[in-house]
């Protein structure tokens, strides 16, 4: 990596998945866009220290301090995808 960030984290973890680089607080930086930020927050964990992952198009962030794990969705699931605390119509076996 030849950049230097100066975005005041209080954590270093980072996941890397072309052109994007995941990091604390949810943030999403497109490297092929200048290092341009292009996704934030919230911030779900007190020490804004997140793991990330990618898989299957999907982003899962595991909080370090309280082990909260959410997904970020965009695009057709983001308007497809309903929060799990809205009405659902039941499933029967």
């Amino acid at each position: 990596m030849t950049y230097r960030f100066d975005l005041d984290y209080n954590c270093a973890r980072f996941t890397y998945s072309e052109p994007f680089l995941m990091g604390p607080n949810m943030d999403m930086l497109d490297l092929s866009q200048g290092h341009k930020l292009v996704a934030t927050g919230p911030a779900v964990d007190s020490r804004e220290c997140l793991g990330s992952a990618v898989s299957n198009g999907r982003i899962f962030y595991i909080s370090q301090a309280s082990g909260l794990e959410l997904s970020a969705v965009c695009g057709d699931d983001a308007l497809r995808l309903i929060p799990v605390w809205e009405n659902r119509p039941s499933v029967k076996p």
